[in-house]
């Protein structure tokens, strides 16, 4: 299993409507994914949209990747984005909480028992020619990702009203401004908040302890600590953390 956050950051708030629409739409193909075990949106302001999506396996997302859908998308997000980031993270087994009743050691059952589908949502990349798939399979092993000294923790937290939401922002709204923090966002979705807090990894007493806050006051949250690997995309207000973490250069910036 592996973890995928983005980041897009609009030129405008005259975008924010193409974006919810493009954003609602990506919900629906990746409800339909093969191997793409939960996934969450959040909207952090009417400028900065952010996603998190947990996978099998790499030939999954890379399937979903070349989707018809997702390069559509794409490809109209560079008309309102002025920025876009994406990062690929490790799982650790520092785990709390269910998501919708899931803990992720079950990955390969969910896998399982998820129903194969072929509708418009998912545009035909489960059907790859059985002769690409030893190519995309070769491709992926050649590409592993390196882990980079950065960590981050990153939740899910059910919130079915305002004051949840508002609570939720303020409990957590420390880390924000915390010394080692080097990004923080808690982001509103439907009937949920997404969290992502990246450290530094020698920060990882404030990992625990943010993690230990979540169990407390959030008991129907889920949360997982994550490694950060050198493959990012973008930058996050002209930050990359591949560079912080010593990473040679890829060539996708």
């Amino acid at each position: 299993m592996f973890a995928v956050t983005t980041r897009n950051k609009l030129r405008s708030r005259r975008h924010a409507v193409s974006m919810i629409w493009a954003w609602a739409h990506i919900r629906r193909q990746l409800a339909h994914t093969p191997g793409m075990l939960a996934y969450t949106t959040g909207i952090a302001n009417l400028t900065e949209f952010f996603t998190l999506t947990l996978w099998d396996k790499e030939i999954d997302m890379t399937l979903f990747m070349a989707s018809e859908d997702h390069r559509d998308m794409m490809w109209n997000t560079r008309q309102w984005s002025e920025s876009f980031w994406s990062m690929r993270w490790n799982p650790t087994n520092n785990e709390i909480g269910t998501w919708s009743g899931m803990t992720f050691s079950d990955a390969p059952a969910l896998i399982a028992a998820k129903p194969h589908y072929v509708g418009p949502g998912y545009l035909h990349t489960a059907e790859v020619p059985d002769s690409l798939r030893p190519y995309l399979r070769n491709i992926t092993r050649q590409n592993e990702p390196n882990t980079l000294p950065i960590n981050a923790v990153i939740g899910r937290i059910p919130a079915r009203s305002p004051w949840t939401v508002a609570r939720i922002k303020r409990t957590l709204a420390i880390w924000q401004s915390a010394p080692a923090t080097l990004q923080f966002k808690v982001c509103t979705g439907l009937g949920e908040c997404m969290l992502l807090v990246v450290w530094r990894s020698e920060a990882e007493s404030e990992a625990a302890v943010l993690m230990k806050v979540l169990q407390s006051k959030f008991p129907d949250a889920w949360a997982m600590r994550l490694n950060a690997t050198d493959f990012e995309i973008g930058h996050w207000n002209n930050l990359r953390f591949r560079e912080i973490g010593g990473a040679p250069s890829r060539a996708a910036n």
